[in-house]
């Protein structure tokens, strides 16, 4: 084992730096983030720089040494600011690794251009230069098509087996595979060098689309959950309803019997009592009848007006369960909106069916104090609070209208929030 003095390692572990925190960058941060960032780099580009040589096996594996180390300080370092579990980290520290790698060779590439080859082949200093350059590029082509869609999508959250073994594939293929090649004298060699790029190109598509491939999997099941919660919602609200309606219906009839018994006012208060309660809107479909009585509770009771215009009985093509989940997470979304308004005039939703030709319109209408954010065409949850399963309603609806060969739109003009759905009559 030899101590020494090796520049070299200072570029290798700055650049592997840089390239794992275009993944780590939306991580949570652990407390004086910038300050432990700032020691942390400083202590591993210290140690680094004195990483000692293993002298009594092949230079192949003295370099595979090095660079396992000079990774793992990196990953160590990356530990200590961000808040991620080690499996999520080594991850995308892993993702890291094979950006640097990739732009390394592909620098590398370049410079054996013949145009290059002077440039190349003049001062240590010149070629640290150009490599600089073209890694930069790289860097930031990286950013725009990994890390940002490794930010949105929040990969650094998951801790799947499948991301940790791919990630240890990744070094194992970037860090020993391509360096075994000088077994056989192809260090340097073109053909190694685009090996290498694909490899890391590969490593890092598999990564994140299978990650991608999670996501949808669990938008599914989410999704799912939730429409089975909605069916049992429905037979609750269904039997409560009726049993609700019963009730009403015979207390008119024990009423009766003490009408000229009580004072006219006091008999007229009870009566209107009961028929806030035993009013069942009536639109031609048992579904919707059932889901906008259901609601026209809560909204009575919140002092919002409910609506509905159209015939119900169009929608009889539609599953119940459709119905019930479509126009439910409508509506609630409204009564969300609504109930936060301080102006008693602006608590109104309006409900319309439409039929126009061979389509079918669903139109949902409220008041809101702000605008909601819309990511992909959709407003985006504000229950953020309540991480469950909330944020599925909407795409629920816009799966439910692609069902029947239709869409979903949402906008907002002025201070009301507008959402449009079409789908196709059989």
């Amino acid at each position: 084992m030899r101590w020494g003095f090796y520049s070299g390692n200072i570029y290798f572990i700055a650049e592997i730096l840089l390239a794992e925190l275009i993944f780590l960058y939306p991580v949570p941060k652990r407390k004086l983030f910038a300050l432990r960032l700032i020691l942390s780099a400083a202590v591993v580009i210290a140690m680094a720089a004195f990483t000692p040589r293993i002298t009594v096996i092949h230079s192949v594996f003295n370099d595979l040494f090095r660079f396992l180390l000079l990774f793992s300080l990196s990953v160590a370092a990356m530990g200590l600011c961000f808040k991620l579990k080690f499996g999520a980290l080594l991850s995308m520290c892993s993702a890291g690794y094979a950006v640097q790698h990739l732009s390394y060779q592909a620098s590398r590439l370049m410079l054996r251009l013949p145009v290059l080859t002077d440039f190349s082949s003049d001062l240590l200093s010149r070629q640290r230069l150009f490599e600089i350059v073209v890694m930069s590029a790289i860097y930031v082509a990286a950013f725009f098509v990994f890390g940002r869609f490794s930010a949105k999508n929040e990969c650094y959250k998951s801790n799947d087996m499948r991301f940790n073994v791919l990630s240890i594939t990744t070094v194992f293929i970037c860090m020993g595979l391509t360096r075994f090649a000088r077994f056989f004298g192809e260090s340097g060699n073109v053909t190694n060098g685009i090996y290498s790029i694909v490899c890391c190109i590969l490593a890092l598509y598999i990564q994140f689309n299978l990650h991608k491939l999670y996501l949808a999997k669990h938008e599914a099941m989410a999704i799912e959950r939730v429409r089975t919660e909605e069916k049992k919602q429905y037979e609750i609200s269904k039997n409560t309803i009726e049993a609700i309606n019963i009730k009403c219906h015979d207390l008119k009839h024990k009423l009766s019997a003490y009408d000229g018994k009580l004072p006219r006012d006091e008999l007229l208060s009870l009566k209107n009592d009961i028929d806030a309660y035993d009013g069942i809107i009536k639109t031609g479909n048992d579904a919707l009848d059932v889901l906008l009585t259901e609601k026209s509770f809560k909204c009575k009771a919140e002092g919002i007006a409910l609506t509905c215009t159209g015939d119900g009985s169009a929608l009889s093509f539609m599953k119940t369960m459709d119905i019930y989940s479509l126009f439910g997470n409508a509506v609630d979304n409204a009564i969300e909106a609504v109930e936060k308004l301080s102006n008693p005039e602006k608590k109104i939703i309006d409900v319309s069916i439409e039929s126009r030709g061979d389509l079918l319109f669903f139109s949902f209408t409220n008041y809101c104090d702000s605008a909601p954010v819309f990511e992909e065409g959709l407003p985006k949850t504000t229950k953020a609070s309540e991480p469950g399963y909330h944020g599925f309603g909407m795409k629920s609806m816009k799966l439910i209208a692609e069902k029947y060969g239709g869409e979903l739109t949402a906008s907002v003009g002025g201070d009301k929030f507008n959402l449009i759905i079409y789908i196709t009559k059989p």
